[in-house]
């Protein structure tokens, strides 16, 4: 079933203000700027993040799990989580890295991988080119980035501070990076919304989340659909 038949048969069982909604969301969305989380421990700082991502209209996160576990917290998340796409990779026997599949994948969809990290030899932030789609690599909590993840990176980029403390909590240093980049990107021209296409899957994946049972009212035939939505 493509997307489109997905949201003619459920959109009549969402309230015309939710179905709006979401097509609202879905235009402000965007893949330009993506979010690579490496081995994130800490449930609120991994929700935190999500909800950052979703508040900015960045679709995607991608997260490697090599030593720790993803796991959101939904009272800090406050649900955001299911309304973006996630990707994760963890450890496959004999196989390469999850670090090392993520950004692979992320280099063959054209982004420019980038680092993040409390260096001198680093750009600041608002140096970042924006003339290419931007993977933001975020390291854990105590750490940081790892060094596969630097050595893979095409640049790193840091956050100018003021103070004697080096650096900002994992959660709050992502929502500064992505909110200069976005701005950056945006105000040179540079920045790409969802296709008409991406947003058509996005509302049907959306629909899905939101419509009860939704699983089996798509499994119904074409013209018993008809007559149920409308009971609906």
């Amino acid at each position: 079933m493509t997307p489109r038949q997905v949201i003619e048969r459920l959109s009549p069982l969402v309230t015309p203000a939710r179905l709006r909604r979401f097509w609202q969301v879905a235009r402000q969305r965007t893949r330009y700027i993506t979010v690579v989380l490496e081995n994130l421990y800490q449930d609120h700082n991994i929700s935190a993040v999500l909800r950052t991502c979703e508040g900015l209209g960045i679709q995607d996160v991608h997260v490697v799990e090599t030593t720790n576990a993803f796991r959101v917290n939904e009272e800090v998340a406050l649900g955001a989580s299911k309304w973006l796409t996630i990707y994760r990779y963890g450890n496959v026997p004999e196989g390469p890295s999850p670090m090392r599949l993520c950004l692979e994948s992320l280099r063959q969809k054209g982004y420019r991988i980038t680092a993040t990290v409390p260096r001198p030899d680093a750009l600041p932030v608002e140096a970042c080119p924006s003339d290419r789609p931007l993977a933001l690599l975020m390291g854990t909590e105590m750490q940081g980035l790892s060094e596969e993840a630097i050595g893979s990176a095409d640049l790193m980029l840091y956050l100018p501070m003021r103070g004697f403390t080096e650096s900002f909590n994992v959660s709050v240093s992502t929502a500064i990076f992505l909110y200069a980049l976005w701005n950056k990107i945006r105000s040179e021209g540079n920045l790409v919304w969802l296709s008409e296409e991406e947003q058509e899957e996005l509302v049907a994946e959306w629909l899905k989340l939101s419509v009860r049972r939704a699983d089996v009212i798509l499994s119904w035939g074409e013209g018993e659909n008809g007559r149920g939505a409308a009971r609906g």
